[in-house]
């Protein structure tokens, strides 16, 4: 299937943690780029306990938990915060889907001014090479240890589950035994996070609704 896609559908997410990293298991290595447009790596980003979340400046869910895990950021100073920039979840004519890294650079770049997003921000290349092997979910989180093993991991983020898995791992606990909540975003969210993708993003959104829906019930959220 097309990793950027020019319209949203449910059909382009693999619900239910297809495809995800198992706990464990060491987070595959690959190609990022900086805000400056350097290139580096996601392995030579770590070094910490750290936390990885995906998103996109089109994805409601991602920008309706940046404060709360920026308070996670700002609470558990001795964690990394990254957030991976992956494909748009909802493109349209106001932000479409990227065919250049620069294209998706200046995009991953507006999250400073628009929400204020102060987390390290790492751009996956254009074809998406660590979004496919992290399971391409829009707003995923990984619990990584500093070597990079998978501690845990949310298929949706849930802000409050990654505070419980922090503390289970201050505690000497399993983190991956927390079971995380879905959170619906509100539509304070929802609707400016779609008009950044523009009039397409919107349509495409709620029309799909109902199927979007029924993919999430059927994969175990509600």
């Amino acid at each position: 299937m097309q990793y950027n896609y020019d319209r949203f559908s449910p059909d382009h997410y693999t619900f239910g943690g297809h495809g995800k990293v198992a706990v464990g298991e060491s987070i595959p290595d690959s190609k990022i780029f900086q805000l400056s447009g350097e290139e580096s790596t996601l392995h030579g980003q770590l070094g910490a306990l750290t936390v990885l979340e995906t998103g996109s400046l089109t994805c409601p869910l991602y920008r309706s938990n940046i404060h709360p895990m920026l308070d996670l950021q700002r609470e558990y100073s001795d964690v990394k915060f990254l957030v991976l920039y992956v494909r748009e979840a909802h493109p349209g004519e106001r932000t479409s889907a990227h065919d250049a890294i620069t294209d998706k650079i200046e995009a991953a770049s507006q999250l400073r001014t628009q929400d204020t997003e102060n987390r390290q921000i790492l751009v996956d290349d254009v074809a998406g090479s660590l979004h496919r092997k992290l399971g391409l979910m829009p707003d995923m989180v990984y619990v990584l240890d500093a070597d990079g093993t998978v501690l845990a991991s949310i298929e949706d983020n849930d802000p409050s589950s990654v505070a419980a898995m922090l503390n289970a791992i201050q505690s000497n606990q399993d983190p991956s035994a927390i079971t995380p909540q879905f959170n619906r975003p509100s539509p304070r969210h929802v609707f400016p996070t779609l008009w950044a993708g523009g009039w397409i993003a919107l349509y495409d959104f709620f029309s799909t609704l109902p199927k979007l829906l029924k993919s999430r019930s059927d994969s175990g959220e509600t």
